[in-house]
């Protein structure tokens, strides 16, 4: 059996060697492992939303009345969003010293358009609108 380095993500031992100022939740929370899982956490979030609305709305657009371009308007409106966010969310959390706050910006955001989406079923510019907005917020996420 090989000793563990200080590069494997579960050996926390290496947290031994941060000033003694802080203490082991804040060493734990600037750990690799912490952040990816965090990061993980966010993406699997953002894409189980996507995956929880993709397949519901052919049943949204046949209960509006619509044609299935609708359909791919719904799908189109997510990823205009995502284009146009991500490129403007990576710039500002460059700029910023805490990249967190863009993350935790985007998944409230995402709330919130999941929330639309589900009260505007009766009104298809209001499920455009909170795709788009869904796109928006994912975008932020992930960058």
């Amino acid at each position: 059996m090989s000793e563990p380095t200080a590069t494997n993500a579960t050996d926390f031992s290496a947290l031994d060697d941060a000033p003694l100022s802080t203490n082991a939740f804040t060493r734990f929370r600037s750990s690799n492992f912490f952040l990816s899982f965090t990061i993980g956490l966010a993406v699997f979030v953002d894409l189980l939303c996507y995956g929880i609305i993709m397949p519901l709305t052919p049943f949204i657009v046949e209960k509006l009345g619509l044609k299935s371009t609708a359909n791919g308007a719904l799908i189109a409106c997510y990823a205009v969003g995502l284009l146009v966010a991500s490129p403007i969310a990576g710039i500002i959390s460059d700029k910023l010293a805490n990249r967190r706050i863009p993350m935790i910006i985007g998944l409230v955001a995402l709330l919130l358009s999941m929330v639309l989406f589900m009260e505007a079923m009766d009104h298809f510019w209001v499920l455009l609108l909170s795709r788009f907005a869904a796109g928006l917020a994912g975008g932020t996420t992930i960058t």
